[in-house]
């Protein structure tokens, strides 16, 4: 666990290489969690993700992220549905985006090119956190 500090923002969060694991989810309330799936191959994850989804309050996934949810997930799973995808949405296919909007997903372009996809993410749920939208502590 780390404490992130954004532009005099702070929120816990997993570093990306840490393994994923049934103990990173033993931290607190669920609604306190958020889930963030980047860009990356989700191989030898699925069980582990499919088993721990209801353990999270919010689900995000960062531009291509998307994609490897979406693959992961059959393409049909209507459980593994994802509350955010963010990012400058140049790795997303047209296909997956289209498909968790009409699920329900709320989709956020975050154009920034002088930042990665992964820290506009992190401002972006601190923004919706700031305005009482999301009251996730950790990432």
């Amino acid at each position: 666990l780390a404490r992130l500090e954004l532009r005099g923002k702070s929120m816990d969060a997993h570093l990306p290489l840490q393994p994923f694991s049934t103990a990173t989810c033993s931290l607190g309330l669920t609604d306190e969690l958020c889930l963030m799936i980047l860009n990356s191959k989700l191989t030898g994850l699925e069980a582990v993700i499919t088993e721990n989804w209801s353990k999270f309050g919010v689900h995000c996934c960062v531009d291509g992220g998307a994609n490897s949810l979406y693959n992961m997930s059959g393409k049909s799973d209507t459980s593994l549905i994802p509350e955010y995808v963010c990012g400058d949405l140049d790795s997303v296919k047209e296909e997956v985006l289209d498909a968790y909007l009409k699920k329900g997903s709320k989709v956020q372009l975050l154009p920034d090119q002088d930042e990665t996809d992964f820290t506009k993410a992190l401002l972006y749920l601190l923004k919706l956190r700031q305005n009482a939208e999301l009251k996730i502590t950790k990432v």
